[in-house]
């Protein structure tokens, strides 16, 4: 069954009270070699796993844009599993950006017949509606917004503090996001257990598994558009894989152009690009070339974008943020950015796309005006000091891919 849960309020689940009451164990499914792994492992004799199925639930969280054959293998050979062994499989997924919009159930059941693929809000469409691609420094945020906070939401209304273990497909190779997992940890009544680790189960020791046991390869499972294959060294087989399903590969270069067209330096990979890692003279790269031409076939906009810089001591501009852009149709009839006040310096570091100055640094220890939000009377964020410097540019990007 399917139902919603409007931000913090209790969803309502597909089992009765008392079901509910008695759940004490549960298992993240990623649906990657590990995690699926443990599970078909575990079901081959679950007491000897210390699991009792009628007090287990197996948690899904649906990012939106899993590749084909991983969802293709779930549904032959993992759900059948399932089904066979009644084990109670949610799949949960976001209902918008915000924590307020809530989440939704997709299916709550023990005899599991599909995948969802999806839910009402999705990664993509989150970076869409931003002109952004997923970010490689710091923690995995794209990861903990679509997959964290939902099964977070989830089990904070189920358990509401009662003791319970969250088992977690790490293998033996990631000790340290053992570590991690504990030192995060801040759901009151929860044990994190990490079997893989201590069987000593590596990723080719699961992978080895699941190929004897099902005779098929068990793909890695991650979003088509992840950024990271790059900073793992595993660029070659993602680019192999993006020849495979040359239509998905025509999306993702579209995410990556309107992002670039926003800002030229959000690049999928860090300093590369999807686009110039494809080469039009080899037939299978062609190919995801000319199902992006197909997706660059919309309607297009035109867009002003300004940025925030702060003034380092050396005079160096560095990024802080975006300012909210005007909307379409409502940006100066201007070609330029009037002229700075003729009470400026010459200390200007911003300037249009055209390099006209758009806005003076005040002098040394003089009074700071309240910084605004470009193209609006509204007054900016207090952290962001006066010295915070707009910059603009005109960018025509796919207005569809914005969800305008």
């Amino acid at each position: 069954m399917s139902c919603t849960a409007p931000g913090p309020q209790l969803p309502l689940f597909g089992h009765a009270p008392d079901d509910n009451a008695d759940v004490d164990v549960v298992i993240n499914w990623g649906l990657g070699v590990e995690s699926t792994a443990y599970i078909a492992r575990m079901l081959t004799a679950p007491a000897t796993h210390g699991i009792d199925l009628k007090r287990t639930v197996v948690l899904y969280m649906a990012t939106g844009s899993e590749w084909p054959e991983t969802r293709l293998l779930v549904e032959k050979f993992m759900l059948p599993l399932l089904r066979e062994h009644r084990v109670r499989f949610v799949q949960l997924a976001r209902n918008g950006h915000l924590r307020q919009d809530g989440f939704t159930v997709l299916d709550d059941s023990r005899t599991p017949e599909r995948l969802f693929a999806r839910g009402p809000w999705t990664l993509w469409d989150d970076l869409e509606s931003v002109g952004t691609v997923p970010q490689q420094a710091g923690t995995r945020k794209c990861s903990l917004w679509a997959k964290g906070d939902v099964g977070d939401w989830w089990l904070g209304q189920l358990f509401d503090g009662r003791p319970f273990r969250q088992i977690m497909g790490f293998n033996a190779d990631e000790e340290g996001r053992r570590f991690g997992d504990q030192a995060a940890s801040k759901m009151p009544g929860r044990t994190g257990e990490f079997p893989l680790i201590d069987w000593g189960w590596g990723r080719q020791r699961c992978e080895d598994y699941l190929l004897e046991r099902f005779g098929v390869h068990w793909p890695k499972s991650y979003c088509t558009f992840c950024c990271f294959p790059a900073s793992m060294g595993a660029l070659p087989a993602h680019l192999e894989r993006m020849r495979c399903h040359p239509e998905l590969a025509g999306a993702v270069l579209r995410l990556e152009y309107t992002a670039m067209s926003l800002n030229p330096n959000a690049r999928l990979y860090g300093r590369r690009s999807l686009l110039e890692l494809l080469d039009p003279d080899q037939p299978r790269d062609r190919a995801c070339l000319d199902a992006f031409e197909r997706e660059l076939d919309m309607p297009w906009a035109l867009y002003r974008v300004r940025r925030l810089f702060l003034l380092s001591h050396d005079g160096r501009r560095r990024p802080v943020m975006y300012a909210p852009a005007a909307p379409p149709g409502r940006w100066p009839r201007t070609s330029s950015p009037p002229p700075p006040p003729a009470s400026s310096t010459n200390r200007t570091r911003a300037s249009s796309g055209n390099g006209t100055p758009c806005s003076p640094v005040p002098p040394p220890n003089s009074p700071s005006p309240e910084p605004t939000a470009p193209g609006r009377n509204v007054p900016m964020p207090t952290r962001f000091p006066a010295s915070a410097l707009a910059t603009g540019q005109r960018s025509a990007v796919p207005r569809d891919s914005l969800g305008t």
